[in-house]
């Protein structure tokens, strides 16, 4: 399989050829995918770098119920478009399940855990509360079983669509959210859901193998069988990857020139698959994680940035030599950050933001 040409073609399906250029950012993540949320500026930069669409137009969204930062897939959280929240729910399921168990092993009962749970259940309003403050009438442990009960607890009620959570600050890059009540939405079975989840994952990427599949849903192996098997996914001749329209794939044809993404470390267009390798060049097949966000061009990854608050704009560092082109996307992304999203947060969530590249 051409390289270079699937490289394109997944920065295409990502929206990241200016395809997007003007959409909404439930449409953004309907057609590109969930955004990874750890309380950074991830889901900003994920639908600014699509769409234009800055954060007031993003806020906004959240506010109206447009979109919503939910834990969903292996327990994690993204932000979601409104028509796949019951998805989103139903995938959080096995998680939450697992956190229940974790009470097990921190020796907290079961009836203390469901007491706990309708407690905070009966302290949910429409007004946002934080969870260090609800009033569990010392029903918490003392230490880590406390804290694995409390996270227990709020684990199901997400998972249940009974309370979302909501930023306190009006912002999905501070890390401060309450939980309101909330009705639940359309929650499919499980069947169904592996499914659906399965049909939207080949639409936002396209091209990805059933592991790149296993890792974002955190299905087991057998699971994910069969959430493809309705699906009409067509095998690569000599690889493990699966098309979704092979005549899309083949009619599509690699852009002459560079279009350039600034993106965080977090963003779907590697995120999604896990596969660092399948965006990098061969001379840097030894690189294991990103030390800083990235930058792309047509897929390739081709640099690092990051913020320097001192200087108010964007350091970096490429591979390749910058031309005009990636210097008007650099300052048009600094522009975005500097005065829309001011104190930069974090994008990764297993290590700490490096400093800056200057």
């Amino acid at each position: 399989m051409d390289e270079e040409k699937l490289r394109a073609f997944w920065s295409a399906r990502q929206g990241l050829d200016g395809g997007l250029a003007g959409a909404g950012p439930a449409e953004v993540l309907a057609r590109t995918g969930w955004a990874r949320s750890v309380g950074g500026f991830n889901p900003y930069l994920t639908i600014f770098s699509r769409s234009g669409t800055g954060r007031s137009g993003t806020d906004a969204a959240v506010a109206d119920g447009r979109i919503c930062e939910i834990r969903t897939a292996r327990g994690r959280t993204y932000v979601l478009p409104e028509d796949d929240y019951g998805l989103g729910l139903r995938m959080a399921a096995p998680a939450a399940r697992a956190e229940i168990d974790s009470c097990d092993d921190h020796g907290v009962a079961h009836p203390t855990l469901d007491r706990i749970i309708g407690l905070i259940q009966d302290a949910m309003t429409d007004e946002p509360i934080e969870a260090s403050r609800l009033d569990l009438h010392g029903l918490l442990p003392e230490g880590d079983a406390g804290k694995v009960a409390l996270s227990a607890a709020l684990a199901v009620l997400e998972a249940s669509g009974d309370i979302r959570r909501v930023p306190l600050a009006g912002r999905l890059d501070r890390k401060g959210h309450g939980y309101v009540r909330w009705s639940p939405p359309h929650v499919p079975e499980s069947a169904e859901a592996r499914t659906a989840l399965a049909e939207r994952y080949w639409r936002w990427i396209g091209v990805a193998s059933l592991a790149n599949f296993r890792w974002f849903s955190g299905l087991s192996e057998e699971a994910a069988h069969g959430a493809v098997a309705p699906l009409d996914l067509h095998p690569q001749v000599d690889g493990d990857l699966l098309i979704q329209d092979v005549d899309e794939y083949g009619d599509f044809t690699r852009p002459h020139s560079p279009s350039y993404a600034v993106v965080s470390a977090l963003d779907g267009l590697h995120h999604l698959r896990h596969d660092l390798h399948g965006v990098l060049d061969t001379e840097h097949g030894d690189l294991r994680g990103l030390p800083a966000q990235a930058i792309f061009d047509r897929g390739r990854l081709i640099g690092f940035w990051d913020f320097d608050h001192g200087r108010g704009e964007i350091v970096y560092t490429t591979w390749t030599r910058p031309d005009d082109e990636l210097e008007a996307t650099i300052d048009r992304s600094g522009g975005f950050l500097r005065e829309e999203l001011g104190d930069l947060r974090g994008s990764t969530p297993d290590s700490v933001r490096p400093p800056a590249l200057a």
